[in-house]
């Protein structure tokens, strides 16, 4: 099938290695076999198809290395090899594919230094994930000068040195940097400062008792100021476009809802609205989501629910809950959201169970003023949530929190305090 153009065999069982027979597709410009259980290398025949735009080998067993080969691929527009077995350097060919918008390499093996090459990459890229990997060295000062980056996700590597200034670095709802703790600078992006340059034993000693307020006084002003800080520094951002990944929004039916949850057993629910309930779910590739079911016999419910989704399935911010899927017929409407597993703010606040300390109430009032930030200001269309409060905000693994239950635009204003989350004495 010399002509065959798109090649889709995602999310399936398949297993092996991939055929060497996939590069005479000659005609073939996208290929995605993610989400099954395929092995070994990636067959040199796929680096001769001169044509190939978008490749998708995430989720399955691969390993070996990045191949010089690739480099040959000129009109490479999107690579996703997320979550596999791949090891060594990131091959400094990379920097040849300067037609390319969308690299993730996270979830893998790789170890070294960011090649200084991805800098080429400046015309193009707009997302760019190696999270999860093995990568030493310090970030590239070039990086500041990719001015489309959408989102940069250098997380949980082997990092260290000064933060770069300026460009993307300046924006914390842009760039991720946690798990590299021999980072520093960027206090805004909640890193220690640089060590300085003295050897002098006298000042380090006095940096000691010195730093540690100046810390939390920035901290505490950041809490209040927010607005007016990353107006000043922030840049407007660009949303990415609706296929700023290689998956769009995935189509999940009814049936695989009710397995995954179990027929919505009472054991998986977690939570009930007047408007909804909210069940832990499993999915069939093992993904754990949270399904919220529309009550259908609400009227609001519904409006809510063709709101909620026009809303999600445009927005794409750190601290807004991401939408995975919907499911939608006349007697049954649910939204398939990201499993948050440390529960609302509400629990945390209002529960001897649960102890939140000031560093942490801090950050929760930081990534909620960025996400307001982000739907108030940086958003094409303002959107006002209108039902702000600790139940509607929900805190992932790593303890970063996520505005929910967002709802369509209106001419509402809403002015909400957060200074219930700080600790203090008196009624």
């Amino acid at each position: 099938m010399t002509g065959l153009n798109t090649l889709y065999l995602n999310e399936n069982a398949l297993s092996g290695t991939i055929p060497h027979s996939l590069g005479n597709i000659s005609g073939l410009q996208i290929l995605s076999l993610a989400a099954n259980r395929l092995f070994s290398s990636i067959p040199d025949s796929l680096w001769s198809l001169s044509g190939l735009l978008a490749l998708n080998l995430s989720g399955n067993a691969l390993d070996g290395s990045l191949p010089r080969q690739m480099g040959n691929l000129k009109f490479f527009d999107k690579l996703d090899l997320s979550k596999n077995r791949f090891s060594g350097n990131i091959s400094s060919v990379l920097g040849n594919l300067q037609m390319i918008t969308y690299l993730d390499l996270s979830n893998n093996s790789f170890d070294g230094e960011i090649p200084s090459s991805l800098d080429r990459l400046v015309i193009s890229i707009g997302y760019m994930n190696l999270s999860y990997n093995r990568i030493s060295g310090t970030i590239p000062k070039s990086f500041t000068n990719l001015g489309k980056l959408y989102s940069l996700d250098l997380s949980f590597n082997k990092l260290q040195g000064p933060i770069p200034e300026g460009g993307v670095f300046s924006n914390s709802s842009i760039v991720s940097l946690e798990g590299n703790p021999a980072l520093c600078g960027a206090l805004k992006l909640g890193f220690s400062p640089c060590p300085p340059p003295s050897n002098s034993k006298s000042n380090l000693h006095l940096l000691k008792y010195i730093l540690p307020p100046i810390v939390l006084v920035v901290l505490l002003l950041s809490c209040f100021c927010t607005r007016l800080i990353f107006r000043r520094w922030g840049k407007k951002l660009k949303l990415p476009s609706e296929d700023a990944s290689l998956n769009t929004i995935r189509v999940i039916s009814y049936r695989e809802l009710v397995r995954a949850t179990d027929n919505f057993s009472e054991a998986n629910l977690v939570g009930r609205g007047s408007f909804s309930s909210v069940f832990k779910a499993y999915l069939d590739d093992g993904l754990i989501t949270a399904v919220k079911v529309l009550n259908s016999e609400n009227q609001s419910a519904l409006r809510s629910f063709d709101a909620e989704y026009c809303v999600l399935s445009k927005i794409r911010h750190r601290n807004l809950v991401r939408i995975i899927s919907m499911c939608s017929n006349l007697d049954f409407k649910a939204l398939v959201l990201q499993f948050m597993p440390n529960g609302s703010l509400e629990q945390w606040l209002h529960s001897d169970s649960y102890y939140l300390n000031l560093l942490q109430r801090i950050n929760v009032m930081v990534d909620v003023s960025l996400a307001f930030e982000y739907l108030h200001h940086y958003h094409p269309h303002v959107v006002v949530h209108r039902d702000l409060k600790p139940s509607n905000v929900l805190l992932d693994e790593n303890m970063t929190a996520h505005v929910s239950d967002l709802e369509s635009p209106n001419f509402f204003l809403v002015t909400v305090s957060l200074y219930c989350l700080l600790p203090h004495q008196g009624p």
